[in-house]
């Protein structure tokens, strides 16, 4: 993958979670807008060299999500599927240094709850998915230890509506979840570029 994807990746598709989705019938005010058909310039000759060459590439239609993914939606996500895919991979890591979505043991008690201490939160690989748990009213991953209490996904205060940072494969589940994908390497391109070549969005 040439260097400025990967650069341009985290900062849209994997942070921002840009899923896209084939055109519709009509455009809807759903914080989706439409990067039409057409050629354009990808790549480049003045960069590293798994950028070049600059190539003319062409793209169909398709929807963008207008703004990034945020952690309070991507939180959502992971109480609804569990934080391991059916393959037993963690998609989310929780302990890394800039992860700002923790997972919290709350007390359940009718349709209230309260935050407990995440002393009682399991370890990562401890942690299976929300389908090997009997159905509750809130959105949970798992029981925590104490008796009457659950694990939900939370974000730290302050940070609800920033980016998510997310690898690829948790982005395209992400998108999966919501019924849209990830854009191709070349629709992201041609979004964050423009009609005038420009480097960065």
């Amino acid at each position: 993958m040439p260097r400025m994807a990967r650069h341009l990746i985290p900062a849209l598709v994997a942070v921002a979670l840009g899923c896209a989705t084939a055109p519709g019938p009509a455009a809807r005010a759903d914080g989706v807008m439409l990067i039409q058909a057409g050629a354009f310039w990808m790549g480049r000759n003045d960069g590293p060299s798994d950028e070049a060459p600059l190539h003319r590439v062409y793209v169909r239609d398709f929807w963008l999500e207008r703004h990034k993914v945020t952690n309070a939606e991507f939180a959502e996500f992971l109480d609804a599927v569990g934080v391991v895919s059916p393959e037993g991979e963690q998609r989310y890591d929780w302990e890394a240094a800039d992860a700002r979505i923790q997972p919290r043991c709350t007390h359940v008690s009718g349709t209230s709850t309260a935050t407990g201490s995440t002393r009682d939160v399991p370890s990562r690989r401890d942690v299976p998915s929300r389908r090997d748990l009997p159905r509750l009213d809130l959105p949970v991953v798992r029981p925590c230890f104490a008796s009457g209490t659950v694990l939900i996904w939370t974000v730290d205060p302050g940070y609800g509506h920033h980016p998510v940072a997310v690898s690829w494969l948790d982005a395209g589940a992400c998108c999966a979840w919501r019924g849209r994908r990830l854009p191709t390497e070349a629709e992201w391109e041609k979004a964050a570029r423009g009609d005038d070549r420009r480097r960065y969005p």
